[in-house]
């Protein structure tokens, strides 16, 4: 089988990763996380096709996995480059950017679980579509297979 014959395989593919990035970015701003817009925009999954199957793979920007994992109280501080953009957007003078960076390596920052939370949410459902899914493009495959042998 090439690429081309996993048409319903990847329909679901597509519908997954449009559900889930909708959702993590619902997550986001419900949790007031999205002062700078620049974690939401980020959000992306990509169809992979590896020679053999499909995948889906899903990215962020990097300071994503801060607000997924949260920060631990005590640890290191955010690079201040880190926090202007979002001081701009806040209105909050630059001069507090230090304070507040050294804040948030004393204090931590609470979890928001976005992205594995979202994905594993809907994990069942996404195998059982993607074996329903598979089924067909393996008949439509199969019968295309029989029919072109069948063709003088």
């Amino acid at each position: 089988m090439n690429e081309q014959d996993f048409i319903d395989t990847r329909k679901v593919l597509e519908q997954y990763g449009q559900e889930s990035v909708q959702r993590m970015r619902e997550i986001l701003i419900a949790n007031g996380k999205d002062a700078t817009g620049n974690l939401i925009r980020s959000l992306r999954y990509e169809i992979i096709w590896d020679g053999t199957v499909l995948d889906i793979q899903f990215s962020m920007a990097d300071y994503g996995q801060f607000v997924e994992s949260g920060r631990k109280p005590n640890s290191k501080q955010p690079p201040i480059s880190a926090i202007t953009p979002w001081l701009a957007v806040k209105g909050i003078p630059q001069q507090f950017a230090f304070p507040i960076a050294r804040k948030i390596g004393k204090d931590g920052i609470k979890p928001v679980p976005f992205f594995g939370s979202t994905l594993e949410a809907s994990q069942k459902q996404l195998a059982q579509d993607l074996q329903s899914a598979y089924a067909t493009d393996l008949s439509r495959w199969l019968a295309k297979q029989i029919n072109s042998t069948n063709q003088p």
